[in-house]
């Protein structure tokens, strides 16, 4: 009988171990100083095993803005993240691509801003930026541009800015 319970006791460790160490990885979108409505941007995202299309119907308001669900990732690899906004009109008024590289245990944030400056300038935790001209339907003013900008953070142990 001891034999049995230390057999049993040896697979449930195994086991949670296991759950333990099962890593993750995301990333979700947040409107946080934009001139549109969640509902004219459409992204696609694709990391090889995944394919989400993210529309307005995926976006809920926070306090700084519209954020999107989240969204698991692969661990590795490179993401794939085309957009396109359409600001009401059947043809895109703006639209581009650009990748991410994955990582395990890591939760990506993008923002997406339009001003006239890139935010990645006075962020803290920013990995990298995406810029692109966008017609003055979108703009608050002439210098004004899209702005795509990512971070991220450990899952299991983040980091407290």
């Amino acid at each position: 009988m001891k034999t049995i319970f230390l057999g049993l006791s040896l697979i449930l460790a195994v086991i949670c171990v296991n759950c333990e160490s099962g890593d993750e990885a995301t990333i979700k979108f947040d409107l946080v100083n934009t001139t549109f409505d969640p509902s004219y941007i459409t992204i696609e995202l694709n990391d090889g095993l995944h394919t989400y299309i993210i529309d307005g119907d995926d976006y809920d308001m926070s306090s700084s803005g519209y954020q999107s669900k989240t969204y698991k990732t692969k661990m590795s690899g490179t993401l794939q993240i085309s957009f396109t906004i359409s600001a009401d009109s059947p043809t895109p008024v703006v639209s581009g691509d650009f990748s991410i590289e994955l990582k395990p245990d890591w939760r990506w944030t993008v923002d997406i801003f339009v001003t006239e400056n890139n935010p990645i300038e006075t962020c803290f935790g920013c990995f990298g930026s995406e810029e692109y001209d966008i017609p003055a339907l979108i703009q608050r003013n002439p210098e004004d541009k899209l702005y795509f900008v990512w971070g991220g953070n450990s899952i299991k142990d983040p980091v407290i800015y």
